[in-house]
């Protein structure tokens, strides 16, 4: 069974400090610890999300605030949440909106697949014709479906 000493210098699995006094400290440790795994934390940002958003949460309830970086297409996601007016838990991680852009792109191939149905494909014929604008790599053997 963890001590109360071990409970409240806990650590997260990345290496930062979930229990802090202040919402202030959890969100200055928060800053600190983006900028020790290489990511600055955009001053804009926090002025305009943070300092100027909601104020300290009250006992029970939770911010949560997304902000830019120095690096493109990351963001930090931030979560304050007060347990007790006592005791505020940080939660925290550096997300890549790259998933977006993929995610753009598996729509697009699925517009794709199914304008190619409807020109009467077959599904093996529309797969083979998707790989090969996709690899440069010819797959429809003699067929050539994919011109």
């Amino acid at each position: 069974m963890k001590t109360f000493k071990q409970i409240r210098e806990a650590k997260s699995s990345s290496g930062y400090d979930i229990y802090h006094k202040t919402c202030s400290g959890a969100m200055q440790h928060a800053y600190a610890h983006a900028k020790k795994k290489g990511y600055v934390v955009d001053k804009n940002d926090i002025d305009n999300k943070v300092a100027t958003g909601p104020k300290k949460p009250s006992s029970g309830k939770t911010n949560k605030y997304i902000l830019k970086t120095n690096k493109k297409n990351r963001h930090a996601h931030i979560q304050v949440a007060n347990l007790d007016n006592k005791r505020y838990e940080l939660n925290m991680y550096i997300e890549s909106v790259q998933e977006s852009v993929e995610l753009d792109e598996n729509r697009n191939l699925f517009k794709d697949y199914e304008q190619l149905k409807k020109k009467g494909k077959s599904d093996s014929q529309a797969q083979d014709i998707l790989w090969c604008d996709a690899t440069r790599i010819c797959t429809c053997k003699e067929e050539r479906l994919c011109g």
